[in-house]
Parts: C-alpha cells; structure tokens; sequence
C-alpha cells in the first residue's frame, strides 16, 4: 500500500498510476535548494567573481525548477499536486504575494547580478562593490547564524519575516518600519548590523 505524506490527506486509491513519492521528493529538493541560497543571497557582494558566477547560475536553476513545478502540477489532476500547490499558494499568499510574482522578483535579482558581474568583468581592478547590497546591512556572522542558530532557522522560513527581510535589503532605512514588530525586531536585532538599528556601540 502507498504510503502518504504525513502533511497531506490522500488515500491509495486517489491517483491511480501516480507515485505521489515523486512530488513530494521534487518538493523536498525545492524546499532544500531554497533553504541552502536564501542564507547566501545575502553574502553575495562578499563572493569573488566565480563565486557570483556559481551562485547566478544556482539561482537561474533552482527560478527555472520551481517553475516547472508549479507548472506541471496545477496542471495535475492528482490530489497530492493539488495539496502541495494549495500550500505553495497559501505561503505566498501569508506573504503578500504569490508565485508569478516571487519568480518574478527573483529574476530580476538574478538580473541584477548580472549587470553586477558584468561590471566587475568589465571594470577588473577598478570595480567597486554597491554601496548598498545585501551583505552590507548584516552582522558578519550571518551566514554562521544561519548554520546554527535554531531562532535564526525557523525565522528564516517564516515568510513574513522574510518579506521584512526583502523590503529591508531594498532600502535599509525601511528597518524603522519594524521597530514594534516583536517578531521581526527580535530577529532583526540578530542579524543586522548594529549600525542600521541605530546601535552603534552594540
């Protein structure tokens, strides 16, 4: 007998000659790729140029994945696709979006990367890195913190949390925006640099 996900209601007879093993592993991978890059994104201006190369290109992939996921399965006629779209829908949803426009403000990230990795080929020993990227609003253990540190894990799948966390790393002075916000201010105070919490000392 079919064994189902412990997170989605099925019975072995709902998709007769469907292996819904086979969603739930390409979910899994997703949710994998995703919870390995979303932590680097925001150390991407501390890469050497093949480090963006390398990273540019994961991100094109796993854009692309999560694409033909999403795809396939509304498509799908299996109560397992149906589940793992609903619940897709739904996160996007808690977070002010949804799934076009998430893949589409990745893209234009990954965009921008490359017009960065375009200038850094070009320019060589006279780039300089943006004044304002990603990197430059956290604490330089961040990407420690986000091995290891259980608050910080959980805060980093929490999807209001990280649309803060977008909104922040697009204009750094929105971190005001969240000062009575117990949630996100406790995890801000985490990760951001002290100096855009007006903290100077901490």
């Amino acid at each position: 007998m079919r064994k189902c996900s412990r997170v989605v209601l099925c019975s072995a007879g709902d998709s007769p000659g469907f292996n819904n093993s086979i969603i739930e592993q390409e979910a899994f991978e997703l949710s994998k790729l995703f919870a390995t890059l979303g932590p680097l994104q925001a150390k991407y201006f501390d890469f050497d140029l093949e480090g963006k190369k390398i990273f540019c290109a994961q991100m094109e992939a796993f854009v692309e994945k999560l694409q033909v996921f999403t795809t396939r399965y509304r498509l799908m006629d299996d109560p397992t696709a149906k589940e793992y779209i609903r619940r897709l829908d739904a996160m996007m949803l808690e977070a002010g979006t949804n799934s076009n426009n998430a893949m589409e403000n990745m893209r234009q990230v990954i965009a921008r990367m490359q017009e960065d990795i375009s200038n850094q080929e070009k320019l060589g020993a006279n780039y300089q890195r943006p004044h304002f990227g990603p990197a430059s609003i956290f604490r330089p253990e961040f990407s420690e913190l986000c091995q290891r540190d259980p608050e910080v894990q959980a805060a980093m799948a929490d999807p209001l949390i990280m649309k803060a966390v977008q909104d922040v790393v697009a204009n750094p002075a929105n971190v005001t925006r969240y000062a009575d916000n117990p949630r996100i201010s406790k995890f801000f105070q985490k990760v951001i640099d002290p100096r855009w919490l007006g903290q100077e000392g901490s």
